[in-house]
């Protein structure tokens, strides 16, 4: 299971970078700037999809939970608290802000940011971690639909889903639109022998195939892949995100990058890299622009390789505070050894994953 945990780590801190690529511009491109904003239409065609794949394997390998009701306390602490916290944060500052400079998607009111936080979520304030809310459903659902539906039926209903034009309230759109991809990757953990020998065999053709996908949609030949894009959009994040999981996977597990530390590490930060990329970035986007950068083509290069940093490092030095503190007191508690105890340095990695976007 080790081995196992540091396959999934990688995967996701492959994942989690291109989702801080895909941050690096919140609204106007810069001018003269063609190149970055097909490269983000290919990235988010499959890198949501690969997360919810990765967090669905780390579900099933965990197996069932003792009982239901603590295990939805704890995930509705690990992903729903932050989701809540967060949106707020965002919806309090995105007010505060509209009285000095101008903001984008302001809520007319505190009370209409609260609506579109948790009812009307097309409108979201907390946009930004949309993913936390529909994971949430996605673990939620999993214990009764196994065991009232079995896995056979429970992915079936996933697939019904994904084809239904679910309207964008308490994030029906993005669950319909995701679900399929958790489901994928809990039936890949439930048969995870047959599963990782097949996608360790076949992950080069599927790596060719996305990539070639992927040049479709850059060239503007194939449409991206987005769940509000009508029928063609849906098609191409389903091929895309099916294509991701043995091709990116497979990759991460191969030769040389199979022991990479960077990906491992990334991997291990990225639920904070999820939670506050956004902010860093864009501390860093204002001291850049002080400091003499232009938000121009030419000077983009150069922007984009100190935002990406400061995307991905950023918020690993925030978190580092709190996650040796934690580390700290969980070394000093007493290990309680005996029948039936689980090591839980093997055994946590495989919980829900609740690492993004």
């Amino acid at each position: 299971m080790a081995a196992r945990r540091e396959d999934i780590e990688r995967a996701k801190g492959l994942a989690i970078v291109l989702v801080v690529f895909g941050h690096l511009v919140a609204r106007a491109e810069p001018a003269g700037l063609t190149w970055y904003e097909p490269l983000r239409a290919a990235v988010y065609s499959f890198h949501m999809p690969l997360f919810f794949y990765l967090s669905g394997l780390a579900a099933a390998l965990a197996g069932p939970p003792a009982a239901y009701w603590p295990y939805l306390r704890g995930r509705a602490r690990r992903l729903l608290v932050p989701y809540a916290a967060f949106g707020l944060l965002i919806l309090a500052g995105k007010l505060a802000a509209a009285r000095i400079v101008a903001v984008d998607h302001v809520p007319a009111s505190f009370g209409a940011g609260l609506a579109a936080l948790f009812w009307r979520t097309g409108d979201s304030p907390a946009g930004s971690v949309w993913y936390l809310a529909v994971l949430f459903a996605c673990a939620a659902a999993l214990p009764p639909l196994l065991r009232y539906l079995g896995p056979g039926r429970a992915l079936l209903l996933a697939g019904l889903l994904f084809l239904l034009p679910l309207p964008p309230l308490l994030w029906a759109d993005r669950v319909g639109g995701y679900a399929v991809f958790f489901a994928a990757g809990v039936a890949a953990g439930r048969h995870d022998t047959a599963w990782t020998r097949w996608r360790d065999r076949v992950w080069p053709v599927c790596f060719l195939l996305l990539l070639v996908l992927l040049a479709g949609i850059v060239a503007g030949a194939v449409p991206a892949g987005r769940i509000d894009a009508g029928a063609a959009g849906r098609v191409t994040l389903l091929l895309a995100g099916l294509l991701a999981m043995p091709a990116l996977h497979g990759a991460v597990a191969a030769g040389s990058v199979r022991r990479d530390r960077v990906l491992l590490a990334l991997g291990r930060g990225s639920f904070a890299i999820y939670l506050l990329n956004t902010i860093t970035i864009g501390l860093a986007k204002a001291a850049l622009l002080t400091a003499g950068l232009a938000w121009t083509a030419a000077d983009f290069p150069r922007l984009a390789v100190a935002l990406m940093a400061a995307g991905l490092g950023g918020p690993l030095l925030l978190a580092a505070p709190w996650r040796y503190s934690r580390e700290s007191w969980a070394s000093a508690r007493p290990a309680f050894g005996g029948p039936g105890t689980r090591n839980a340095s093997v055994t946590s990695p495989s919980r829900v994953s609740s690492s993004p976007h």
